[in-house]
């Protein structure tokens, strides 16, 4: 489930997740997973947008937290 707001040349995009992993995943830990995410993202042109994320998540493993910064786009 999520929410994505676009405003201009921004937006924003919340999800968070809740599932079961099998025994034979690969990224999680074996039984009940929980997760949410939550992105920034700007549009510089038609070509070009610049983000960051962050992500968490929750297994019988533990818990992971990641940050991701990223560019896509034309001419730069």
């Amino acid at each position: 489930m999520g929410v994505l707001y676009p405003e201009g040349a921004l937006e924003t995009m919340v999800t968070a997740g809740i599932g079961r992993a099998e025994p034979s995943a690969q990224y999680f830990a074996a039984g009940g997973i929980l997760g949410a995410c939550a992105v920034l993202r700007w549009r510089i042109d038609a070509a070009s947008q610049i983000g960051v994320a962050g992500h968490w998540w929750s297994d019988a493993a533990g818990r992971r937290h990641t940050w991701r910064l990223w560019w896509q786009g034309g001419a730069w």
